[in-house]
């Protein structure tokens, strides 16, 4: 339901039901994502990125204590947008030595208004046929794309309304 909320931009209410579940399961890992995700869309970058960091820690398959080291010492330098630029430098480097979605890349240049880097990871997740690609049709997340005529084309090449 949070998720549910969450593309349907009432993110107060994708909260409600957030705090529920962690009430239930304070753990529960995929619930910092998308907690994360709202905190950006309401504008509490600080929130977000703390409850980004929490998800990743709790997974286990995040970044290591040096790079999130590095992530905290990039937001108290250069802020919101200078944190996920590191995140997705930190992202790339470590794909180079395990699988990680080119979605995600994407996704950090999204939140930053990279279009054109946000564009070409997002080509890049289309040529290896990413199963996240399903939501980019209702997340917020690429918002700032919708008007691109690019993001248009993978739209339509993916088989998504337009």
């Amino acid at each position: 339901m949070a998720a549910l909320f969450y593309f349907e931009r009432q993110y107060d209410k994708a909260l409600e039901q957030l705090k529920a579940i962690q009430n239930l399961d304070p753990n529960f890992t995929l619930g910092y994502g998308l907690l994360g995700a709202i905190y950006r869309e309401k504008g509490m970058d600080d929130e977000s990125v703390a409850a980004w960091n929490r998800g990743s820690t709790l997974e286990g398959v995040g970044f290591s204590k040096e790079e999130l080291d590095i992530l905290g010492k990039t937001y108290k330098e250069s802020g919101f947008k200078g944190h996920w630029r590191k995140h997705a430098e930190l992202l790339q480097a470590q794909a180079r030595e395990k699988y990680i979605s080119p979605i995600f890349i994407a996704m950090d240049y999204a939140m930053i208004g990279e279009k054109e880097l946000a564009l070409l990871w997002l080509d890049k997740a289309y040529k290896e046929r990413s199963s996240w690609l399903t939501e980019i049709s209702v997340d917020p997340v690429w918002d700032n794309l919708r008007d691109d005529s690019r993001f248009q084309d993978l739209l339509r090449r993916v088989g998504l309304p337009q």
